[in-house]
């Protein structure tokens, strides 16, 4: 299923770049195809299990907000399962519009999410996910002017989920006119140097989110110079557009800019940078989306092909952790790698040995 809907994306993805836009109805069945998918899986992709114990002790999740949620979810009677359905279709729910209008629906914006944002929060981390669909959603009061409701809706996302006081920095520089400037090219690359070098800034400021869940896996399976070279792969070719300022598509590389630049000076603690990275990593897709509708170039197409290849590649990369931090048997691999519903959960007893925490439903 995984990869049926990988096959989809990147199909209607150069379409996109060589042909032209299929239809609308098309991208509404992959969205909702993927929103089912994240509905009806079954212990797969990070903190399936972790959840399910924290849904069943909700005072261990220690961000207000969400213990409320979680807490009034079981007054109500909901099994864990309700849980999942009714968080999921928060989170798919609250970003549909941000894909479907902000980005235009584009192809390649989904494609990126998919390969990327999506194993990272729906697929797993679902405080998180609700945060980012809140930002997505809440992206339209920055280009409204109404900075003041933008910052409420951050300060009570920092009650879901503590990284989410990160996303301040978005409403303080996304709007500065520096970001057009062909010089801001060696802030990144010295970011990225000092990444590369492993120079540690925020030792204490690390310490914050340590312990935060009941378990938190490993860095996956690049090592920190690939991680480096895909996410350069990704954020350089921004430099070689200029868009007009106040645009969606200027907004956007400011955001990716500002993401990348935080990553590499919190790289000495990964798990901590790139669980605050994705709130504006995500942001690729709004640019990829204005790219989308640029004239058809020579340079548009072959940023476009390779930001395609780029997600492809992370895709598998995120695959591949998933099969390391989820206790796989040997026999299976980023190529083979199963789609485990609620409809067949003893199959999940073939694949893994992860720790289901007395899973009971």
């Amino acid at each position: 299923m995984y990869y049926f809907a990988l096959f989809l994306l990147v199909i209607c993805s150069l379409s996109e770049v060589f042909y032209k836009q299929p239809p609308k109805i098309l991208f509404v069945a992959i969205y909702i195809l993927i929103t089912l998918m994240a509905i009806f899986r079954f212990g797969q992709l990070g903190d399936y299990f972790d959840y399910y114990y924290l849904y069943q002790n909700p005072l261990l999740l220690r961000d207000p907000l969400f213990i409320i949620y979680a807490s009034s979810l079981r007054l109500l009677g909901f099994d864990y399962q309700g849980f999942v359905t009714i968080t999921e279709l928060i989170c798919m729910g609250l970003a549909f519009p941000f894909f479907y209008k902000t980005c235009k629906y584009s192809f390649i914006s989904l494609l990126a999410f998919y390969c990327y944002t999506y194993m990272l929060c729906p697929m797993s981390a679902l405080r998180q996910a609700v945060c980012l669909s809140m930002l997505l959603c809440s992206y339209s009061l920055l280009v409204d002017e109404k900075k003041n409701l933008f910052y409420i809706v951050t300060i009570l996302g920092c009650f879901i989920h503590l990284s989410f006081f990160s996303v301040l920095l978005i409403g303080i520089l996304y709007d500065k006119k520096f970001f057009n400037h062909p010089m801001l090219i060696f802030a990144v690359l010295f970011s990225a140097l000092l990444m590369f070098v492993g120079v540690d800034f925020f030792a204490g400021f690390r310490s914050v989110f340590k312990d935060r869940s009941i378990t938190y896996a490993e860095v996956g399976a690049f090592d920190n110079l690939i991680q480096l070279a895909l996410r350069l792969l990704i954020i350089l070719p921004l430099f070689f557009f200029n868009p007009d300022y106040r645009s969606d598509g200027y907004y956007s590389k400011a955001i990716c800019i500002i993401g990348f630049i935080l990553y590499c000076f919190l790289s000495s603690d990964l798990l901590v940078a790139g669980r605050i990275e994705f709130f504006y990593r995500t942001f690729i897709c709004l640019f990829i989306a204005y790219l989308s509708y640029l004239y058809k170039s020579i340079l548009r197409d072959s940023v476009l092909l390779v930001l395609i290849a780029v997600h492809v590649v992370l895709f598998f990369k995120n695959i591949g952790a998933a099969i390391s931090q989820g206790d796989y048997v040997e026999s299976v691999t980023v190529y083979n790698f199963p789609y485990i519903s609620i409809f067949d959960k003893s199959e999940i007893d073939k694949y893994t040995t992860i720790d289901k925490y007395n899973y009971a439903e």
